[in-house]
């Protein structure tokens, strides 16, 4: 057997999961899913944010009426 063989099959063996970690594979992708659509959820807000506040700051140095108001 070549050594690309060896490797061929052992990332075949190494690709399949155990029956015994099945259902512990499973809930640790849905809590990093999770985990993910938490993070992404606070970059959007956050990001809204910081361009409202710029949208602001624009708005207060070129628009004299809105300075002077």
């Amino acid at each position: 057997m070549t050594r690309n063989e060896e490797y061929t099959n052992l990332l075949a063996a190494l690709e399949q999961t155990p029956a015994e970690l099945e259902s512990t594979v499973k809930k640790a992708l849905k809590r990093e899913n999770a985990s993910r659509k938490k993070r992404r959820a606070f970059g959007v807000s956050a990001g809204g944010l910081a361009a409202c506040f710029a949208a602001f700051v624009l708005l207060v140095n070129l628009s004299v009426p809105f300075a002077r108001a």
